[in-house]
């Protein structure tokens, strides 16, 4: 990992089955900086360079439909 990767975990609340984890999956892929991504029932871990993608565009990435909110989120 580079000097500006971060990993930022998120609490989804929305999501509720194989179909949820793939568009948010979805979702997420076109964006510059992700390095990668795990994605489970109620939990996103993402690592991503943060000189190339915010965490603002990430949880907009997310919530832009409306499906899906972020209920909490951490990074390291």
């Amino acid at each position: 990992m580079s000097k500006t990767s971060i990993t930022l975990t998120l609490d989804i609340d929305g999501m509720h089955c194989d179909a949820c984890i793939q568009h948010i999956e979805t979702a997420l892929r076109p964006l510059i900086g992700l390095q990668s991504i795990q994605v489970t029932l109620g939990q996103v871990v993402a690592t991503v360079d943060d000189s190339k993608t915010t965490k603002r565009e990430i949880i907009s990435a997310i919530t832009e439909d409306g499906q899906f909110s972020v209920t909490a989120f951490a990074s390291e």
